[in-house]
């Protein structure tokens, strides 16, 4: 009797916990006022990942760790990846009900996700035969939609990464695809569902044009977005941040200013640090500038199916393989999953300012051998671009006594050091000992030593005021050792030198008789970065590798009154100068001490105290193997109650 007394009784909790999740998801209401999401009436902004569903690769059935995706990494949606047929030896682990039910009683949102023809389109006939067509997925939805409509918290994607990294298709089957799709949704099914509309090229919707901005015809956001928003209501518009957002902020924040203009919200459906191509330095724009301006972004991926490990090292890439479970943050995380933890928890970085790195050098027990333009140089370390190829490495396996040494230029007050070796995950120090000095010569005790089980070593330390730092390995193994970036960050709540943020009002100056010239060896058209930008294919080089003493000069036919310039590389986004001086002259004869000097980006912006001059030349510091190219040059003068010493996007 008290045995069916006790089963009574879980019933009927069982069902009031239903009743109450059911109660909690039908009281959810999800919306689209102008450029943002809302929930409830409130901003809701999107902290997502993306993970497996019916039909994908795979073994782990994700709603086993809803609890951790949910209140451990704080994610508010995840994106569910589907196929309308499933990949061939899959094995069903997740179901799309149990997925739905499971964290929308969670208050977590569920993006369905078809992923049958990622880089392509659903058409009819299907192409490849067998494959599921347009009619298939239209069926499909029709049926989806219809029994998730009550569910507010159920939104629905197209399809993922329409089109291939050229889409030749155009953008005429993006549109015809997703009005067939919208309204078997809208009419068919009677959903008022959020639905998400994921642009071209694969979901990054720009074309490969490097640096320069994102043309209006090659992005469907821009040129059919607005079209279908006329059509249709609560239609939520997203793109991918993979390697052909790699340029960095000034093209994003082109790019979202110009989408936010047409009315249209957006967020960033996928972002990652590497797929089939190093994406680092999207991800580090990606999180600078949707954190200031509360746009949605959704990691790639839960599941290390591919590079993009949230924990390190190898062999426990997923984010259920945290180290901790009680709510402080992980030990192990990758790099990138560092960053992303801290954005979902809103967390401020545990250190101070990042200290510019401008005029720092670097030497190393081992350096490749050969020329210095060929890569592999210590100094990479400190590039703010990360060069996915470019990195300093060991060449050879880790043995104890190995050095790794900064010279900072003159003394800084620092707390905390940051190396990692970015997509050579398994390539870290096993040990290490960190020491500090004045003059590179005496070098006193360690300051940190121990062993190191993670790819990102992070160290922190009482603060130390000191102008060279060294660190070196202290044990064995097979790896090699590999140092694709480092930082060294002041003390919380200290002045410091410390990287610029772009942003600023500064105005262009509108080259009229303008002229170009370069060397010492032979540039082509050197005055095609001063002309209004027709032509992506359109720019100028040096021609041969990056050489200290290289210079690019304008003559501005007059002086000029002006306190910043940028250059853009165009479509090689690894063609920029990798250390740079400016000078300014009056004749073109006697040019002045630098004005600005520093290393460069795909878009370089450099800002300086008001000059008058008629000339402005830039000369080369380091060496590099790439070449140098300009698309655009442009000088800017400061606008009317602007701030001097920003920087414009």
């Amino acid at each position: 009797m008290r045995f069916r007394v006790l089963i009574v009784l879980a019933l009927a909790a069982l069902l009031c916990n239903s009743a109450r999740s059911l109660a909690q998801v039908s009281s959810l209401r999800f919306s689209l006022s102008g450029t943002r999401i809302l929930k409830n009436g409130s901003e809701f902004v999107v902290h997502g990942v993306c993970v497996n569903g019916p039909g994908m690769p795979g073994n782990r059935a994700i709603v086993q760790d809803a609890a951790l995706i949910a209140d451990t990494w704080k994610f508010n949606l995840v994106r569910v990846g589907c196929m309308l047929k499933p990949t061939s030896g899959v094995r069903a682990v997740n179901d799309l009900d149990e997925i739905v039910r499971t964290f929308t009683a969670r208050g977590i949102v569920v993006l369905i996700d078809p992923r049958d023809h990622v880089g392509g389109y659903y058409q009819n006939p299907a192409s490849p035969a067998g494959s599921p067509s347009l009619s298939d997925l239209i069926a499909w939805y029709k049926e989806v939609a219809t029994r998730y409509r009550n569910n507010p918290a159920v939104w629905f994607e197209v399809m993922s990464g329409p089109g291939s990294r050229e889409d030749r298709k155009g953008s005429e089957t993006w549109l015809d695809t997703h009005e067939r799709v919208v309204e078997a949704i809208r009419r068919d099914a009677a959903s008022t569902n959020i639905i998400v509309c994921e642009g071209r090229f694969r979901g990054s919707d720009t074309s490969n044009n490097g640096a320069l901005p994102v043309n209006d015809m090659a992005s469907a956001i821009l040129s059919s977005g607005p079209e279908l928003a006329r059509k249709y209501s609560n239609l939520l518009f997203a793109f991918h941040t993979d390697d052909a957002w790699n340029a960095g902020a000034p093209k994003l924040i082109d790019f979202l200013d110009r989408v936010h203009a047409a009315g249209l919200p957006v967020f960033v459906s996928e972002y990652g640090s590497l797929n089939w191509a190093d994406s680092t330095p999207a991800a580090e724009a990606m999180l600078a500038v949707c954190k200031n301006r509360r746009i949605g972004r959704c990691v790639w991926n839960w599941s290390p199916t591919d590079n993009q490990q949230l924990c390190a090292p190898d062999g426990k890439g997923g984010g259920w393989q945290i180290d901790t479970f009680d709510g402080s943050k992980p030990g192990n995380l990758s790099w990138f999953g560092d960053r992303v933890w801290d954005d979902n928890h809103g967390l401020a970085p545990l250190h101070g300012a990042l200290l510019d790195r401008d005029e720092w050098t670097a030497t190393a027990f081992a350096t490749p051998a050969g020329r210095s333009d060929r890569g592999g140089q210590p100094d990479a370390v400190f590039s703010p671009y990360i060069i996915p190829e470019d990195y300093w490495s060991s060449n050879k396996e880790q043995t104890p006594g190995q050095w790794f040494q900064i010279d900072m230029g003159k003394k800084r007050t620092f707390s905390r050091i940051m190396a990692d070796p970015r997509n050579r995950y398994g390539d870290y120090p096993r040990g290490y000992e960190l020491y500090v000095s004045n003059d590179g010569v005496n070098w006193g005790a360690p300051i940190a030593r121990g062993k190191n089980e993670q790819s990102v070593l992070r160290l922190t330390f009482a603060p130390q005021t000191a102008r060279y730092i060294k660190l070196v390995q202290t044990e064995k193994t097979w790896h090699h050792w590999v140092i694709a970036n480092i930082e060294v960050y002041a003390p919380i709540g200290a002045k410091a030198n410390a990287a610029s943020v772009p942003h600023g009002q500064e105005v262009a100056i509108l080259p009229r008789a303008w002229s170009a010239t370069a060397g010492p060896n032979h540039w082509y058209d050197a005055d095609a970065p001063l002309r209004p930008r027709q032509d992506e294919n359109r720019y100028t080089a040096n021609g041969q590798g990056q050489n200290p003493g290289h210079y690019y000069q304008v003559d501005m036919a007059e002086p000029q009154r002006f306190n910043q310039i940028m250059m853009n590389c165009g479509r090689g986004v690894t063609d920029f100068p990798r250390g740079f001086d400016v000078q300014v002259s009056s004749d073109g004869i006697e040019w002045s001490k630098p004005i600005a000097s520093g290393r460069g980006s795909p878009v370089t912006v450099v800002t300086f105290p008001t000059q008058t001059a008629r000339y402005v030349r830039v000369t080369l510091t380091r060496s590099c193997r790439n070449y140098w190219a300009l698309a655009e040059f442009r000088v800017y003068a400061e606008a009317a109650g602007g701030n001097a010493g920003q920087q414009r996007p």
